[in-house]
């Protein structure tokens, strides 16, 4: 029985997330914006806004965690004295990613070669990345609706 690269099956579960998330995401916000405004330029439309939406969480939750160094004066006993310490400051952060597993997301493990080999949601590429990477197919979608099939106002 061959085993698959821990690095092969990271993969393959982040381009089936995308994928299915792409997918669905397209189809279902797609036939909504058609269904009420009922044109194509109102579904391009749609399909960028929620594409900006999920590139806008994706970016900001891929962004490294960063601590600002603040200055804070302390009052000693001698005066004029430059004695300062630092306090961290942390700027936050949005991110996706938790410790509990999606109903799709557990659905995906259950497809070859992830079927026999599961990973942990410790060893899965960091949702952020995905949600980024679905932001990037969803926009590409408004852009081919754009471009190559001509729909603009």
């Amino acid at each position: 029985m061959l085993q698959t690269s821990k690095l092969v099956l990271q993969l393959t579960e982040f381009l089936l997330w995308v994928f299915i998330a792409s997918t669905v995401t397209v189809i279902l916000s797609g036939v909504t914006a058609f269904v009420i405004w009922t044109n194509l330029v109102a579904v391009k439309n749609a399909l960028f806004l929620v594409g900006i939406l999920l590139f806008g969480i994706g970016s900001v939750g891929i962004q490294p965690k960063r601590v600002r160094r603040r200055a804070m004066n302390t009052r000693s006993e001698h005066k004029g004295s430059s004695d300062r310490t630092h306090r961290q400051i942390s700027l936050g952060q949005f991110s996706a990613d938790t410790n509990t597993e999606y109903g799709f997301e557990t659905r995906i493990q259950t497809i070859p070669p992830l079927r026999n080999n599961r990973l942990s949601i410790n060893e899965r590429v960091s949702r952020d990345w995905k949600l980024f990477a679905t932001s990037l197919l969803v926009l590409a979608t408004s852009l081919y609706f754009e471009i190559g099939l001509d729909i603009h106002i």
